[in-house]
């Protein structure tokens, strides 16, 4: 996680910006960005967390729509992905487009050179590390700062391009992770 100081379970807009300090590297940035802890399942059945090596956060401006970037509205909250989902789902599409929503986080396995993205974890002898990629949406409602089921936002018709769909017209900043877990670290015999 990097965050402010003062995350709680219920934090809020104002109460982060009132943090003292926070984890990020820029002292002005004073949200809360999570990132799910990753375990190594051993062939005894006990599991290992696998180190977090940090993260890297991208605010793209992108999309067709670039000269109307909204900034995130004070309150604004949103998630990337599905918590209940355990598999890659191609039925639930981007819309406008024959693209699966899963493609929203991927995986690299890095060695001399990452290798192609890919939308599970197929490979965890990285020398290198394992970097997760996650995409946030980047269009909005222009109503709602947070809704449990993330129906507020929506990706744009190329996932982290092209244009918002009229349901969701208000183009924001696109929000990017890198997460680099270190599973060289792990003994995977």
């Amino acid at each position: 996680m990097r965050l402010a100081s003062n995350i709680s379970l219920n934090s809020d807009f104002q109460s982060l910006q009132q943090s003292n300090c926070t984890s990020c590297e820029i002292g002005a940035d004073k949200s809360a960005y999570w990132t799910p802890i990753l375990y190594y399942h051993h062939a005894n059945g006990s599991f290992e967390e696998v180190p977090n090596d940090g993260m890297t956060v991208y605010y793209l401006g992108r999309g067709n729509n670039k000269t109307n970037i909204q900034p995130f509205p004070p309150g604004f909250r949103m998630l990337s992905g599905i918590p209940s989902l355990r598999s890659y789902d191609t039925q639930n599409l981007i819309p406008g487009s024959n693209r699966p929503k899963a493609d929203r986080a991927s995986f690299a396995c890095l060695e001399t050179a990452p290798s192609k993205e890919q939308p599970g974890m197929t490979r965890t002898s990285c020398i290198n590390g394992l970097r997760a990629q996650i995409h946030f949406q980047s269009c909005w409602d222009g109503v709602n700062l947070y809704k449990t089921d993330n129906s507020h936002v929506e990706y744009m018709s190329d996932l982290d391009n092209g244009n918002c769909p009229s349901t969701h017209p208000v183009p924001l900043l696109h929000l990017f992770y890198e997460v680099l877990y270190s599973v060289s670290k792990i003994n995977q015999d």
